[in-house]
């Protein structure tokens, strides 16, 4: 899969002229110091997919408010797949049978609801981090997505949380094909997911964005 030609100029960012990236590999990780580009080249990304009506799924660190408290988490996931299988259920789809010893005691619960004694507060209950992360991840994988952006998703979680579902998500990514574009700046998590490493970096003046290809073992 190629993506690009990318292309940035813009004020106060390094220059992103002409930048193709070859994803030969099923994962790879952004790698650089905090300012190089990393998040706004994987909007460029993002951006290059839709263009290219390559199926995509996006996750960033605040994954948490794309999810709809209010709701229940069948009707959280069902709202998802009505849009893209008509008239099928979550519950229907194989990634659910792979899945529900996990989901299906979730499924009977309210997760969450307003107290409007509390200002509106929302409570969230009966769901860990780790549960939450692997909802929305099930949410976003029902479209079936080529490739999977995730801008510091695991930033949020304990590292023993991380390692169980880098686990699960690998084993979606063997079963569905699907690559994977990674952005983190925890060296334990890519030593997890494995992959190729993209070294981000700027020369020249104005700043120019680099990229360096390179395994794990040869960025460390």
């Amino acid at each position: 899969m190629y993506i690009g030609p990318l292309a940035l100029n813009k004020k106060n960012l390094p220059l992103i002229d002409n930048v193709v990236i070859n994803l030969e590999k099923p994962i790879y990780h952004l790698w650089g110091k905090n300012g190089v580009g990393k998040s706004t080249l994987i909007k460029l990304i993002l951006a290059d997919c839709i263009e290219k009506k390559i199926r995509f799924a996006f996750m960033d660190q605040n994954y948490r408010t794309s999810w709809l408290w209010w709701m229940k988490i069948e009707e959280n996931l069902d709202l998802i797949t009505g849009n893209i299988h008509s008239g099928k259920k979550f519950i229907e789809l194989d990634i659910y049978n792979r899945q529900q010893s996990w989901i299906k005691p979730l499924l009977s619960k309210i997760v969450a609801q307003y107290d409007f004694s509390k200002g509106n507060e929302i409570q969230s209950a009966g769901v860990s981090g780790g549960q939450l992360q692997r909802l929305i991840f099930l949410r976003e994988l029902i479209a079936k997505p080529e490739i999977v952006l995730l801008d510091e998703a695991f930033s949020a979680l304990d590292i023993e949380v991380v390692e169980d579902v880098i686990s699960w998500l690998l084993e979606e990514q063997k079963r569905l094909d699907f690559k994977i574009v990674n952005i983190c700046h925890d060296k334990r998590i890519i030593e997890l997911m494995k992959g190729k490493v993209i070294v981000l970096d700027t020369e020249g003046t104005p700043k120019k964005l680099t990229l360096t290809e390179m395994s794990y073992e040869e960025m460390v």
